[in-house]
């Protein structure tokens, strides 16, 4: 949420695993959830970042999202439960469930160090 900004319905925070392609920010959803359809509708988003090893260290990351695609998002949530779970395959997929990838490219970065 950005500084400035009334709570509002629209606001969606949740744990997600991210992946980075060295300039935008990716992550993964499905078609028909809050998340998908609150950013079609505005695609700021903020993004905070925990290193699991220390969660004094962070990074804060504002920006918008720029593309969206279901070309490889099913590939993608798979390499994201390969990264994070090491599965070869994301094993909440519901029936007929279609993938979203998001690319964000920030904006700003803060970096939070403790």
């Amino acid at each position: 949420m950005y500084r400035g900004q009334k709570l509002c319905s629209r606001c969606n925070r949740n744990a997600r695993r991210v992946d980075s392609d060295g300039e935008h920010i990716i992550i993964n959803t499905a078609e028909g959830r809050l998340k998908t359809n609150n950013l079609r509708k505005d695609n700021r988003v903020a993004v905070a970042i925990v290193n699991s090893d220390n969660h004094y260290e962070q990074a804060m990351i504002r920006g918008s999202v720029v593309q969206e695609s279901h070309d490889d998002a099913d590939e993608h949530i798979n390499s994201l439960a390969k990264k994070y779970l090491g599965l070869d395959e994301y094993p909440h997929r519901q029936p007929g469930e279609v993938r979203v990838k998001l690319k964000i490219k920030p904006d700003k970065v803060f970096k939070i160090e403790g």
